[in-house]
């Protein structure tokens, strides 16, 4: 909603599923749009994408409440934004906590993670955390600070881990801040190729990979070669 100077409503819009979705924030870009940001638990009515339990649900509108375009980031567990960053023009760094077991190594029952996501795909950097719940608990709190200089960020979160790097707990949930240096390098998008929409992520990878390919060569010809030439799927 959009209310003017005289506290006039100007326009407002809905967006959603028919599950219940839970707002997180929003930041003015730098194209002067909007990233709306919350999560959503189910793939129905204006939700293009969904992956399971909790999902992470991106929408950048105008300035007449209209979108533009929307992503989900997610798996089949939970994810929960806390915080999101836009580090270039339609590129973000996306501050989450997740309980997946099966695309990342999660040190607990939650990692604090960190994503690379644009207007279409989405990439995992990295995952922290302790034995515990980490990042979030029944409401989200963590924030970061993106230094484009440093290419580095301070995240400001939560944690209720007793291992490893925290173990100094001081009982239940702490303060928890930590700075991570050089956060944008050559892999934190996924590659996408400059020939026939063809995106392959994440990157790097490990035990599996995703390929979203455009309709048109959906039934073409593919053969996947890794670094020393070995074909590795055909």
């Amino acid at each position: 909603m959009k209310i003017n100077s005289l506290g006039q409503k100007q326009w407002e819009k809905v967006f959603g599923s028919s599950g219940p979705d839970i707002p997180q924030g929003m930041k003015l870009l730098s194209n002067n749009n909007i990233l709306i940001y919350g999560s959503v638990r189910n793939g129905f009515d204006e939700v293009e994408q969904y992956y399971g339990g909790l999902d992470i649900w991106l929408l950048e509108v105008d300035n007449l409440g209209n979108q533009v375009w929307q992503n989900t980031i997610g798996w089949e567990n939970d994810e929960i934004v806390t915080d999101v960053v836009e580090y270039s023009p339609e590129d973000f760094l996306i501050l989450a906590s997740s309980s997946d077991t099966l695309h990342m190594q999660n040190n607990g029952e939650t990692d604090q993670c960190l994503f690379y996501a644009d207007s279409s795909s989405f990439n995992l950097i990295s995952n922290y955390g302790g034995e515990s719940f980490d990042g979030t608990n029944e409401a989200p709190f963590s924030s970061m600070y993106y230094n484009e200089n440093q290419n580095s960020i301070i995240v400001f979160s939560q944690s209720n881990s007793t291992t490893g790097p925290l173990a100094n707990n001081y009982g239940d949930f702490d303060y928890w801040i930590y700075k991570i240096n050089n956060i944008i390098t050559d892999n934190t998008k996924p590659f996408i190729s400059d020939h026939n929409n063809i995106k392959v992520y994440p990157n790097p990878a490990s035990d599996y990979i995703i390929i979203d390919v455009d309709k048109k060569i959906a039934n073409g010809d593919y053969q996947i070669i890794d670094l020393w030439g070995r074909s590795i799927c055909s």
